[in-house]
């Protein structure tokens, strides 16, 4: 006899990101600080892993921050210890199209009339660096760049990283670190882009400066989970270039620090 209906179960079972699912807990909870040696005040990163850096170049950022940035992502770069068992790094400054015809373009493949694009004169994506083991030059390099202060194309920056992985070590575990103001052209763009991101690579936020209750929550939703652990505020522009800050970002990405 066929069966007429099929059989349920009467259980339930917990959504993917429930806590009875993730069970996050905290660790290492001490300070970094405590593990320096009196003569140095800056964590080296000494982990095998692909880290691609995207740092933002837009003018709501404002050109002070900006330097500031440049300050702090030369001494994250002079400490993370390059090599084929250790870090290989990839540098971006992002900013955006600055007029109509270029944004056409860069959103929409060619445009209308399939017109190629150029991602860094059009689009505002400039490398400093493909991945590389030279850490300490392409530090050298981030230090001497100029403020673009362009628009905020977010979404094209994560796409590129993306990209840039594909060119990664298989073995290594990829990071992707996003120094930015928190203001995307494109807060839907940003969110499908880092959606696809998060799948191939732990995802950091660095939002600096003053942000928005609405633009943090959105951040939130963009870093890997737990957000506690992929997103480091830096509200106050003095702050930036800190040992305390440069600190908190390595020993977030890096799982060897010393």
């Amino acid at each position: 006899m066929p069966v007429q209906s099929e059989h349920r179960g009467t259980g339930s079972c917990p959504a993917p990101e429930s806590k009875e699912r993730l069970g996050f807990e905290e660790c290492n909870t001490h300070s970094c600080m405590t593990m320096l040696p009196s003569n140095r005040s800056t964590l080296e990163c000494r982990s095998f892993i692909d880290v691609v850096i995207m740092m933002d170049g837009s003018g709501s950022l404002g050109e002070y921050a900006f330097n500031q940035s440049k300050i702090q992502m030369s001494k994250i770069l002079n400490a993370m210890v390059g090599g084929e068992d250790k870090v290989n790094v990839a540098f971006l400054m992002f900013g955006g199209p600055r007029t109509e015809p270029e944004l056409e373009k860069c959103i929409g493949e060619g445009g209308a009339s399939g017109e190629l694009f150029d991602a860094a004169k059009d689009c505002g994506m400039h490398w400093v660096d493909h991945f590389t083991y030279d850490t300490s030059a392409v530090g050298e390099r981030v230090s001497q760049l100029s403020y673009p202060q362009s628009t905020t194309m977010t979404s094209m920056a994560l796409a590129e990283a993306k990209t840039e992985l594909s060119s990664g070590r298989q073995e290594a575990d990829s990071v992707v670190i996003v120094i930015t103001d928190g203001r995307p052209m494109s807060a839907r763009r940003t969110a499908t882009a880092a959606v696809a991101l998060k799948k191939e690579a732990r995802v950091i936020w660095v939002p600096i400066g003053p942000t928005l209750a609405k633009d943090m929550e959105l951040i939130k939703t963009w870093a890997t989970k737990p957000w506690e652990d992929n997103v480091i505020p830096i509200s106050k522009l003095n702050d930036i270039a800190t040992p305390r800050s440069i600190n908190s970002i390595i020993s977030s990405a890096c799982p060897i620090v010393g």
